[in-house]
């Protein structure tokens, strides 16, 4: 499901996005931004809602990726992570974007199932290039689980970008992720070292 450079586009309903494409399970390609590439790409889009809707992702990539975005809601929707190479199953990532609401959502991911990012890039020269704020993001009344990952992560190695007000509530965390990746999982996680820079 795709909204690429669009405004006042709405989906809502009882329907089922399943995304089976074409990413390599053994390699870590789920983070670029691209159509087609998330069971929900938003890409410089405004004033957009999804409602009602199930998103089930079998492919190793992040489920429901915004940039650039603003007045986005996201209401009753369950977000489903069914891939047997777990890791990258990341619920919502935003890349230098915000304005997000996110209401009575069901979560079930093998990653972050938020997380906070200023850019693209995470494994070339673009991951250092400073990216844009990320603020005003509400999150509440959602049920959450993952199986390997942080519930919320702000930040990566080398990333430079700000983030302000971003609010989770009345959340049930019904498993949390275990394990370790340089840093402990944990409910938040902000992990900038080495070399990030941002105020959060």
């Amino acid at each position: 499901l795709n909204f690429w450079d669009v405004s006042n586009a709405h989906v809502c309903g009882k329907g089922v996005v399943i995304h089976d494409s074409k990413q390599n399970p053994d390699t870590d390609e789920g983070w670029q931004h691209r159509p087609d590439w998330h069971g929900i790409t938003a890409h410089q889009a405004h004033n957009i809602s999804v409602k009602d809707i199930t998103v089930v992702v079998r492919s190793r990539t992040w489920m429901i990726q915004l940039q650039g975005c603003k007045q986005i809601l996201f209401d009753k929707i369950k977000v489903i992570g069914g891939s047997v190479a777990n890791a990258n199953q990341d619920g919502i990532d935003w890349l230098g974007c915000g304005d997000t609401v996110v209401r009575n959502c069901f979560f079930r991911c093998a990653d972050d199932i938020f997380a906070i990012y200023g850019n693209t890039g995470f494994y070339d020269e673009a991951v250092a290039i400073p990216g844009r704020d990320v603020k005003n993001i509400l999150i509440e009344t959602c049920v959450l689980s993952t199986s390997i990952s942080n519930i919320m992560r702000v930040g990566w190695p080398r990333k430079v970008f700000n983030s302000d007000n971003v609010v989770m509530r009345n959340c049930d965390v019904i498993h949390a992720g275990q394990g370790g990746c340089v840093v402990p999982f944990a409910l938040a996680e902000f992990w900038a070292d080495p070399d990030g820079k941002g105020v959060h």
